[in-house]
Parts: structure tokens; C-alpha cells; sequence
């Protein structure tokens, strides 16, 4: 008797159908995966504009006369913000990225620079953070990142919005209570 090794033609063709099926299944799963764990990066930003805005809030700021000026969020209503527009003619099918250097451009801003909000690395969502003042003094503040994680046109965005209650508690100074949103996201994984 003759034995026969290997594979038989039906054998082989069975193996590539499942495994087309898997890659079907696995690469969209994966692709959300890896869009999801993006958006870790713009919850970061939120939360540094949200902390470096409360630590300026909290300290105590003179004028050049020694005066105490009265607290408040950094920024007179005009905002910062940085909005790095990707295309294919801007490396957007490459990098989907915006480097570091791009951020240069707008980070003297006055919130910026009295926050201390910078960004470490390439970036790929664009930070913007508003302070409204009301009376000539800012006691809201509101903080948005937005990015196109693909290149398709449509943006994620994300949004947090904050503002500073004072109570008296018995008290003659006014204890600060600093609020802040859930965080509203349009488009996650758009």
C-alpha cells in the first residue's frame, strides 16, 4: 500500500476560508481597539487644562501695586486654542499626527502659559480652552480637544465644561468649590 502525505486540495482551501473569515472579524474589531485607545490622549488634555486652570484659580496673584487681585480662571474670554488641520497633502496618510513643533505656534497664549498646560510629543487632537468672565472676572471655564483619528473628514470631540462655586461655611473668606462636567464626546470613534 502507497501512503499519501500532505494536504488534499480541500484540506488547503478550507484553512484559507477560515481564515478569511477571522480576518474579516478581527481587523474591524482591532481598527476600534486601536481608535479607542486614542481617546485616552484627549481625556489627558481635558484633564490637564482642567488642573493647570484650578491651580490657578487657587493661588493668590498680586498686581505691580501689591494688591490682591480677586480669583479667577486664566483667560479673558477670547480662548487658546490650536487647530492642526490634517489633509493628504500634509502628511495626514502617514503621520495622522500632529507634531509637537505645530503646538509652538499659539503656546504663548496667556491660558497656556498660566496653566501650564504644554504638550509632550506629537498630538492627535488640537487642545482649545476658554475662560468667560463675567463682571471682568472668569469663573468658568470650558475645554475642548477634536481631532480626525482617520483622515475622513469627520471629527472627534470632546468637551468639558467647569466653573467655581463659593460657599461661605461660617466664614468670612469664601471656600472655593471647583465643578467641572462629565466629559461630552461627539463622535468617539467617529
Amino acid at each position: 500500500m502507497t501512503r499519501n502525505e500532505g494536504f488534499t486540495l480541500v484540506e488547503l482551501m478550507l484553512v484559507v476560508v477560515i481564515i478569511g473569515v477571522l480576518s474579516a472579524v478581527a481587523i474591524p474589531a482591532f481598527s476600534r481597539y486601536v481608535k479607542k485607545s486614542k481617546t485616552t490622549e484627549a481625556i489627558m488634555h481635558l484633564d490637564k487644562m482642567w488642573t493647570g486652570a484650578v491651580t490657578f484659580y487657587e493661588a493668590e496673584r498680586t498686581d505691580s501695586l501689591g494688591v490682591v487681585l480677586p480669583k479667577q480662571f486664566p483667560g479673558d474670554g477670547s480662548g487658546c486654542g490650536f487647530i492642526c488641520a490634517w489633509n493628504p497633502a500634509s502628511g495626514c496618510s502617514t503621520r495622522k499626527k500632529c507634531p509637537q513643533n505645530f503646538f509652538a505656534l499659539t503656546s504663548s497664549c496667556y491660558a497656556w502659559v498660566r496653566t501650564g498646560y504644554s504638550l509632550n510629543g506629537d498630538f492627535a487632537y488640537s487642545p482649545n480652552f476658554y475662560a468667560f468672565a463675567s463682571g471682568g472676572v472668569a469663573h468658568s471655564v470650558q475645554a475642548i480637544v477634536q481631532g480626525d483619528l482617520d483622515c475622513d473628514g469627520v471629527e472627534s470631540y470632546y468637551e468639558l465644561k467647569g466653573s467655581v462655586h463659593s460657599t461661605w461655611n461660617n466664614s468670612t473668606t469664601p471656600k472655593v468649590d471647583p465643578w467641572r462636567s462629565a466629559v461630552r464626546v461627539l463622535n468617539a470613534l467617529e
